[in-house]
């Protein structure tokens, strides 16, 4: 079969379409610069990380689970619904992968993220059979810690749970595209990674992408359908009378809802 979307490929579309909204159901002034922010649903969430409300940041100090969060902040934020950040996407060998990672500066352009293991192997079946091939995958689900200062709790709040709760979140979205075969009844693996090192040269372990890190790993057997498509693949033809500029001066939304002569005003 040619032309298969490679299997980086899917994982990281399916990591891109988790998307995560905070549902407010009441906001408090604490008088002190800090406000909090009731909810059913605390997500991934964590303490050191900022969330943007109504275009104005605010940095998380506490996250209670799927029941609060106390921000701190310039202005009290309004009771409304907003977006969460969603997690960074990286793929490699542990090496290479970790070098890249230690040369983001800004935290939040790194953490939390989704890294999948590029060492695998993918078992591929026969034409009759409407699964394409089946890959055990291992991703790393993973936010910054501290090691020097925290206690167990710590880590499993403020890191582990909310890293947790975006590997679940990653299976539950896989299930529902259409990329895989059934998913409802597949067994998978969360272990708990309290501090993620690499070996390096024999010579011992070191922190992976230089900093404390920790979260979970998610272990699973994903059943790649035959023909899966992330995009359409299209061949244009310009039409008779028509440049590629006209082509290029549309949106896809103009070039599906609309004929030309309403695209060029005609």
């Amino acid at each position: 079969m040619r032309n298969r979307v490679l299997t980086v490929d899917i994982i990281e579309n399916v990591v891109e379409m988790l998307s995560f909204t905070f549902e407010t159901t009441s906001v408090t002034d604490n008088l002190d610069g800090t406000y909090t922010l009731t909810t059913c649903n605390t997500y991934h969430l964590q303490p050191g990380l900022t969330v943007t409300i109504d275009s104005i940041s605010y940095k998380i100090l506490s996250v209670a689970r799927n029941a609060n969060i106390i921000v701190s902040g310039t202005v009290l934020p309004p009771t409304e619904n907003f977006s969460l950040y969603t997690p960074h996407f990286f793929h490699g060998t542990p090496i290479v992968t970790s070098g890249e990672i230690s040369t983001i500066a800004i935290p939040q352009d790194r953490v939390p993220l989704a890294y999948f293991v590029e060492e695998f192997e993918e078992n591929y079946f026969g034409k009759e059979n409407p699964i394409d091939r089946e890959v055990p995958v291992r991703i790393f689900f993973l936010t910054e810690s501290n090691d020097r200062d925290w206690k167990t709790n710590q880590f499993h709040n403020n890191a582990i749970n909310p890293m947790r709760e975006l590997a679940l979140y990653f299976v539950e979205k896989c299930a529902q595209t259409t990329y895989f075969g059934n998913l409802k009844d597949v067994d998978y693996k969360i272990s708990t990674r309290q501090r993620v090192g690499i070996t390096t040269d024999g010579k011992g372990k070191k922190d992976f992408a230089n900093q404390s890190l920790s979260g979970v790993e998610l272990n699973l057997t994903l059943p790649i359908k035959k023909g899966v498509m992330l995009c359409p693949c299209t061949v244009v033809v310009t039409p008779t009378g028509f440049t590629w500029e006209d082509m290029q001066a549309i949106t896809w939304e103009q070039f599906k809802l609309k004929t030309w002569e309403e695209v060029r005003g005609v």
